[in-house]
């Protein structure tokens, strides 16, 4: 059996600033520019080898079990997979690709 121990990061070139300290009574003038955000989705393996996908768009729910099932089809035997409390890690719709993935062997 092979442990996994998978999370996600995403990387932007461009800060988002979404909030900033403006004195009573001005008006905040940055702007607030949003670019293209480079997410990576990575599991650390028990066999030392870290497999990793990039995706330039939101991690979702289902891009999540996807990368599971390609994870599982790339190690070929049993895995466990260890991941945090995430919102895509928990959501309704990874339920039942989880539910599939873990009966295949």
């Amino acid at each position: 059996m092979v442990l996994a121990y998978c999370d996600e990061a995403g990387f932007s070139q461009v800060h988002p600033n979404r909030s900033a300290w403006t004195p009573k009574g001005s008006r905040h003038l940055s702007e607030a520019k949003r670019g293209k955000r480079l997410n990576v989705l990575a599991a650390m393996l028990s066999t030392g080898e870290l497999f990793s996908a990039k995706i330039w768009q939101s991690t979702t729910a289902e891009i999540f079990a996807g990368f599971i099932g390609l994870l599982k089809e790339h190690v070929g035997k049993k895995i466990t997979v260890i991941i945090d409390n995430a919102s895509v890690h928990k959501a309704k719709a990874t339920k039942p690709i989880m539910a599939l993935l873990e009966n295949k062997v």
